[in-house]
């Protein structure tokens, strides 16, 4: 991604809050249709029974309205990337699921007081309630296995088969049942934009799975899997098209690979090399799981296809800042790696401190190149913390406030922040930095998993 393209803070700030306004506006209009246009089995209600109708159909189109979004939450839109960061979207995906659970769930509940057990009686005549039920039990199935999947012992690729399935049987479901459930929507305006609706869903849906078909036709090609460290690897990729991946330093990708031993599904890496210095893509992928622990078996001339970039975790966005911060936990120094060798090759004198958290020393992704790093960068000094390691004599144990303070003595209570890896090591080093005075607006997070 050029650097043009990258939003500063203020610019992102201002999209957002219009992008929200534009949101709120369209479910303020989506809300008020069953009251502009009332339905006939509302118009004879009176008192209590009346408004609990008008508080089922409200909760209904809320409903409706937030499930429509889920897609554009999960498109992986690089317009919305570049304002929220794709991270936020996904996790916005995951809680907006559980909000559309829990409006389903009410207005069946006041269907019931309103109209009693009568109104999903198994008959020909209540069909569209039926097909309401049914959008219920699919909704609450898709958030249920989507909350629970690992406890279930469910593998990714599978749910995302489930996932993938159930979600548009969902959004017909919801078409079926608006349309013919009562006749607000039946007639005039509210059934012509129903359509055009689930049109514009069904373009876009239809965008996000031709993009995967020309991802597929531009494959990159495996170079080389070394070993970086204890458990850890990394993966040289090669273009084998005439294509150009621009993506700024920090960036992450999906990657899938064509491999008769690595099954094919997508995860998020991040580009751990930089476009300063080599043509090849570098993902640094430590084993931790069914799927990276089956990485080291990719052989040169395997496939791989490539989403992106996306994020905002990079350093570029923060030109103005006189000193850089990082904290990072394992294999969550990528993001970091990839900016400090693109510092290194333009020659960047800014104050950096790195503060980097590994189990042992076994675990230390290139540790040659990370003297080589502090050696070409004049203003960089790097502090390895081992948490199992006790014969270490450097600093031991987990990072914490008093840690912090310690080691960022010297440091500009304004600099900028960059922390990465494992969720609760971020919690824990957010919690620690804004006790020791830090800002919040100068601590940047990047989650490790989306």
């Amino acid at each position: 991604m050029p650097l043009s393209k990258v939003y500063s803070r203020f610019q992102r700030l201002i999209l957002s809050v219009l992008l929200v306004f534009a949101g709120l506006l369209l479910l303020l209009g989506a809300v008020s249709i069953p009251f502009v246009y009332e339905s006939s089995t509302i118009q004879y209600r009176f008192g209590l029974d009346k408004a609990l109708l008008r508080v089922t159909q409200v909760l209904g189109v809320c409903a409706g309205y937030f499930l429509l979004l889920q897609l554009i939450f999960s498109a992986r839109l690089k317009s919305l990337d570049r304002v929220f960061s794709l991270n936020r979207c996904l996790r916005l995906h995951r809680f907006n699921g559980l909000l559309i659970s829990i409006l389903c769930l009410l207005h069946a509940i006041l269907i019931m007081i309103t109209e009693g057990l009568s109104a999903i009686s198994v008959n020909m005549e209540n069909w569209p309630e039926l097909v309401g039920a049914f959008l219920l039990l699919a909704i609450l199935t898709i958030v249920f296995v989507s909350w629970w999947r690992q406890s279930l012992g469910l593998a990714y690729h599978r749910w995302w088969l489930l996932h993938r399935i159930g979600a548009p049987l969902a959004v017909v479901a919801l078409t079926v049942h608006l349309l013919y459930v009562n006749d607000t929507f039946k007639y005039g305006f509210p059934r012509t934009l129903v359509f055009a609706v689930i049109g514009c869903y069904v373009l876009l849906y239809a965008w996000v799975q031709i993009k995967h078909f020309f991802i597929k036709g531009k494959p990159y090609e495996v170079v080389s899997i070394t070993e970086a460290a204890q458990d850890t690897y990394s993966i040289e990729l090669r273009a084998t098209a005439n294509q150009h991946l621009d993506y700024i330093p920090g960036q992450f990708a999906f990657v899938s690979f064509a491999s008769p031993h690595v099954v094919r599904e997508e995860h998020p890496f991040t580009i751990s090399s930089t476009l300063s210095r080599v043509p090849n893509l570098h993902f640094t992928i430590r084993s931790c799981g069914d799927w990276t622990n089956t990485v080291s078996h990719l052989s040169p001339k395997d496939k791989a296809f490539i989403s992106g970039p996306y994020g905002n975790f990079a350093h570029l966005r923060f030109p103005e800042a006189r000193e850089f911060i990082m904290v990072a936990g394992g294999i969550g120094i990528t993001p970091m790696l990839s900016m400090l060798r693109f510092m290194a090759n333009v020659n960047d004198k800014r104050k950096i401190t790195l503060i980097w958290s590994n189990r042992t020393s076994k675990h230390i992704v290139y540790p040659d190149e990370f003297s080589e790093l502090e050696e070409r960068l004049s203003g960089l000094s790097i502090v390895n913390v081992l948490t199992r390691e006790p014969e270490y004599d450097g600093e031991k144990g987990r990072l914490d406030e008093a840690k912090f303070r310690r080691l960022l003595a010297g440091c500009s209570i304004q600099s900028t922040v960059f922390t990465c890896g494992p969720s609760d090591m971020m919690k824990d080093a957010y919690r620690a930095l804004r006790r020791i005075g830090f800002p919040c607006r100068s601590i940047i997070m990047e989650r490790f998993s989306l």
